[in-house]
Formats: C-alpha cells, structure tokens, sequence
C-alpha cells in the first residue's frame, strides 16, 4: 500500500464496512458490505464473508452468525464439535479485511488503522477485542465509538455551534443504538448515557417480513409451504436461505418501490409484497424506537426539539417509514446519509485524518472524545494483551474471501467514555430502553419448578410451524407491539451458529470456570442477580441447548425455587418465548389465576413492554415465566396457590 495509507473498519453485528485513504482521499474501500458470519471449513480454515454464508446456510453447526455478539458474551464457541476461541473469529474476520485492502492498493501495511466500537462496551469487551487485533497483527490502532464517526461524516464539527447537541440514531441488523452527542469545536462528545434496544434491528424486520410470506403461501398451499421448511437435508437448508435472501431482498426494494415479488416457486408460486404491508407491520416497532431516542435525549437533558440535527445510520435506516416517524415524533427531519452502511466507517476515517479545519493530519483519540476512562479500563491505553490464546486449532492460512473485522478497544486514558463512566460488565446500562440505572423498571417475577421448565425445554424441538398470538395481559392499554398476531411461519432449525449444550460439556477448564463449577456463562448469569433476592444459585446445564447459554437454580428470598435463563441473543429469547407461547392455551390473565399468553410492565408505565409474561399449570401447579428482554434473561417459578405466586412476583426483584 502507498506511504500513510490509513484504513478504517466499521463491524457491526450484521454486516461490516471498511475503507482507505491514501494523500487525504477519502476513498471507500468497498467489501459488499459483508455479512458477518464465519464458518469453520473441512480442512481447518475459518472462512468469511460469502464463502461463510454459502457453508452456513448448508451446514449451520459450521458456522457462528454473529461473532460480534459472541465475543460479548463467551470467550468460545463449538463449530463443527471443534472449540474456537472467540477473538479468533474476530481476528479471522480483520486479516480479511487487511486482504482486502492488499488488493486494493498493494505494498506495505496500512500505516494507520481505525476502528470503531459499540458506544457502550465495557472494558471486558475492548480488552477482547484488543487480543483479537493483536492476533490479526495489528498493533498501531486508533479506536472510535460509533456514534462519533457517525456524526463526523454527517458533519464537519466546525459547521456546528459548540455545545449544541445532535442525535445519532443507528437501527442495524440486530439493534438499535441511540446517542446524544455535543458538538465541541474539536469533534463530538457523548452526552448523557447512551440508548438503544439490543433486541431490535433490521434482521427482525426481516422475519416480518418473512411472516408475512408465508401467511400468504400458507393460504396458497399450506401443506407445500410446511413441508419446506420441515425439510432439514443441507439442500433444503439452502432453499430457506435463498428465500430468506429474496425477503431481505424485498425489504430493501420496498425502500424505493410500492411493490416486491418473493419467489416461492412449486405449487406455490410468487408472493407479492408491497411497502404499504410492511409499513404496517412494523409501525409498533418503529415508533418504540423513535420514543427511546426520545427518551435517550430527555434523559441526557436534551428536548427534542432542541436537537440541532438526528444523523442516521445503518441499513435498515433506507425504510421511508423511519425518517417519516422520525420528523413526526421529535420535528426534527433526519439526515439520511448516501450510504448509511459505511457512513461510520467513512466518518472513522474522517476523523483520524482532518481535522475541522481541513488538513490531512493524525490526531491523538481524545480530541474527539474527551471523557475519563475508569481506572479498570487502564489497560485500554497498553498494547494489546500478550496472553492472548495460540493457536488452539488449525490456524486461518487462507482468506479467499472477504469479511468484517470486529471494533478494536477505544481511545486511551483522557479519553471517550459517557458522564459516569462505562456500565458495569454484564451488560447494557439499566432501563427500560437501555437508559440510565435510575431508569430501570422495578423488578418483578416468577420461579418455576424444575420438572415444569426440564419437560419444556425437552420438547423445544424443532417444529416445523408456530402460530404466535401475543395479547397483553398485564397491561392496561396496548404497547407498540401488544395485541400483535403473527401468522405462522416455520421457525427453522435452532441457531446453531451459537455453541450447544454439548459445547458446554466439551470446554476447556477455563470455560467450565472454577471451583464453583460453574461455566463462565452461568457465572456472568449470576452475576446479574442481586444476591439479596437469589442465593444458593447451582448450574443447570440441563436447561442449556442453542438459545439457552447459561441456566441456574437458585433460591429466593421466600423460599421460592427460581430458574434463571440466559440467552445467547435476542433472537434465541424469543425462539424460546415462542415455543412455550405455542403451547399454552390463552384463557385470561396471569392475576386472575388463568393460563395466559402476554407481557408485562413498569407499574404506571403501561407503554414500554419489559418482556413476555407467561402463565400455566403444570403438574398441578400455577407456572409463571417472565422475561427481560434488554437483559436477555428470563425466570420461571411455580406454586401450587396462584394468587400467593402471582402477589410475589409483583414484589421480586432478581436482577441488581
């Protein structure tokens, strides 16, 4: 590469952006954008970008979907029965990228790389991915959070009154980020605490969508439409994912058209979408996103209509509907960006290469991020970190194909955190949209027996068709998305991209954890209990499969026997929510003793859902089993005397 080649790598949870600049040239350096997937090949070789999702979509126990997500909440993962390190898969994914960039302009190194990161990582997660850059070779890093190289290619800072603040809102495929920024004569800075929902983004609209297919296949010929999707063989598994890929397809051309065909083909033939229907669809979900940036910006002292602009990012940011809520609700119009996918990559290269006035120079971090690291994130400011796991399995030796690189750790000591510093680790900050601790709903929930929540889990098997009809029955007046009918739609094999329970069995000493016996899963679980509600926590690996990462036994306060779930992603909750909705009769409400379907709330908050709410008799006692989406947790508790077991959950606070 040319001399002061700088590059700059945006990964997100779906997909990853890169680019170059070479003499001040903001030139993007173009690799799809890539689909965040790696997959482990025949001969050894961790594979990404297309390659990745052609052997995923055949062999998904070969293939991690979300390595980003992976890194967050496990040090490994089982492909194919063989232990990979996480940060393996992260660096697998950046020397692609380095490959890449070879390509595009061969000779030395990039003298300079960028990365950014999640704005509410904590420095368990920025230490991981410095080991993972360290193994990819990349040692001279510069680390951004997303939202300020959003808003630095959105703007020029010095276009900008100083102390005004601007907003960042970025919906990517599988989460919704929030931020408050304050323009400052150097850059940006985080205001406030930043928002988000990390169970939402562009990946669930697509299964909306997909929904909607297939209610209207079914009606053509339900049986055909079935047996597609009971069809496991690998080349079965392939048509899904090219169906899938044809409704992702029809979601990005209804950005621009009124109307998309998905073909079916067989019996079936063509499905016709049109904008108008998935608008509707997803109208509760965007306006619930539209009220926590709100909510992110009244929290950080800011009005919405004092906003100086809303800069938009991600993919999923091309739907017309969201610029329309977005100027409905706040009387701010959005500023779409060109390419909303690379904008943070583009905005990270910006950043590290002019300055407001112009020039092509190379700045240290804290100018554009000048809160005060806490002082368990020093290791941040080092290099990257020399224990960092060798070679544990046949190593990468090729890279064909392209793929994205995860965010690396952020600005040193003086540099970027939010007022308060990062949230503890384990998690996103508290509230009911992500906010700030003094924000989070007050707790309350159920404990289930283990003989109810074993049998259950033992029939969570793959079937084929789930009709999902979710009413809420806690709740006053309807949320965003209460009184939702989803047609029914397969769901498809388990996520196997995730590590299985037998993965669990199989880990190494430092995964299985320390005398406790507990998985590192299981103690990061019981980490986020408050240990004055659950004592006595043993693991439950028999609970563990591919949604369920960690599951533990604990006694309440009262006595009560609880059993705490936690999930590998938002989508593997709502797997597990939905196999237990499909078998439980709607007969009323949870307080009136009935076996019911629905989702709970904050008391006198009745607009934001904090997660499912499911109640049921089994074996001859009153089941309740409730969520917390955000915290990707749930809880199940029974009695044989519902009235006793519903007053107490109304009073049980399990998280810290």
């Amino acid at each position: 590469m040319a001399s002061g080649l700088t590059l700059a790598v945006d990964i997100g949870t779906g997909w990853t952006s890169a680019c170059v600049d070479m003499d001040g040239r903001g030139e993007l350096l173009r690799l799809g954008p890539m689909p965040a997937v790696v997959t482990l090949s025949n001969d050894g070789r961790l594979l990404t970008g297309t390659a990745a999702v052609d052997v995923a979509a055949a062999h998904p126990g070969r293939a991690q979907r979300h390595p980003l997500r992976a890194l967050e909440t496990t040090d490994q993962v089982q492909l194919a029965g063989t232990t990979i390190p996480t940060i393996e898969l992260i660096a697998a994914i950046l020397r692609q990228v380095l490959h890449e960039a070879s390509r595009h302009a061969p000779g030395p190194p990039p003298g300079q790389v960028v990365l950014t990161a999640p704005v509410r990582w904590t420095p368990t997660e920025i230490d991981k991915l410095r080991a993972a850059a360290a193994r990819a070779g990349l040692t001279d890093i510069v680390l951004l959070p997303e939202p300020i190289a959003a808003a630095r290619w959105h703007a020029d800072p010095a276009g900008i009154r100083a102390g005004a603040a601007v907003a960042v809102y970025d919906l990517g495929a599988t989460t919704l980020a929030t931020t408050i920024l304050t323009a400052t004569p150097n850059g940006f800075e985080i205001r406030g605490e930043p928002g988000g929902n990390p169970a939402f983004g562009g990946e669930d609209i697509d299964d909306i969508l997909l929904r909607r297919v297939a209610e209207r296949a079914r009606t053509v010929d339900s049986r055909a439409w079935d047996a597609l999707w009971a069809d496991l063989s690998p080349s079965a598994r392939q048509r899904h994912h090219q169906l899938r890929q044809q409704v992702v397809a029809a979601k990005e051309a209804l950005s621009t058209t009124t109307g998309h065909t998905v073909a079916v083909g067989g019996t079936i033939g063509d499905i016709e979408v049109t904008r108008t229907d998935l608008e509707a669809s997803i109208e509760g979900d965007l306006r619930a996103t539209v009220t926590e940036l709100i909510r992110t910006a009244q929290s950080a002292g800011v009005r919405p209509g004092e906003l100086t602009a809303i800069f938009l990012v991600g993919g999923s940011t091309r739907i017309p509907r969201v610029s329309a809520l977005l100027a409905e609700m706040t009387g701010i119009q959005p500023r779409p960006a060109d390419d909303p996918q690379a904008a943070i990559a583009l905005g990270a290269l910006r950043t590290v290469t002019t300055t407001p006035a112009g020039p092509a120079v190379r700045p240290e971090p804290a100018p554009y991020a000048t809160r005060v690291l806490p002082a368990s994130a020093a290791a941040m400011a080092g290099g990257p970190n020399p224990s960092a796991p060798r070679d544990q399995y046949p190593p990468t030796v090729h890279y064909p194909f392209g793929e994205q690189p995860p965010s690396g750790p952020y600005p040193p000591s003086g540099g970027y955190p939010p007022p308060g510093g990062y949230p503890p680790p384990g998690g996103y900050p508290p509230g009911p949209m992500g906010g700030p601790p003094q924000q989070r709903p007050p707790r309350r929930r159920p404990a289930v027996m283990i003989g109810m929540i074993v049998a259950l889990l033992a029939l969570a098997v793959g079937i084929p068709v789930i009709a999902l009809t979710m009413t809420s029955s806690d709740k006053p007046a309807p949320g965003p998305t209460a009184s939702r009918t989803l047609p029914a739609i397969p769901t498809g094999p388990a996520d196997t991209s995730r590590p299985t329970s037998s993965a669990s069995a199989s880990a190494s000493p430092s995964a299985r954890g320390t005398a406790d016996g507990l998985t590192v899963a299981q103690r990061r679980l019981r980490a986020l209990l408050d240990p004055a509600e659950m004592t006595g926590c043993k693991a439950n690996p028999d609970a563990e499969d591919a949604d369920i990462d960690a599951s533990l036994t604990c006694t309440a306060s009262n006595g009560t026997t609880v059993i705490a779930f936690h999930y590998y992603t938002a989508r593997s909750l709502r797997n597990d929510v939905d196999y237990r909705s499909s078998q439980i009769d709607n007969e009323g409400s949870c307080r009136n003793g009935r076996s019911s379907v629905g989702t709970w709330q904050v008391d006198g908050d009745s607009s934001i859902d904090v997660g499912a709410l499911l109640c049921y008799y089994h074996s001859g006692q009153f089941v309740m089993f409730w969520s917390y989406d955000l915290d990707l947790v749930s809880f199940g508790a029974a009695d044989t005397d519902a009235a006793t077991l519903y007053q107490w959950w109304k009073r049980f606070e399990p998280l810290t």
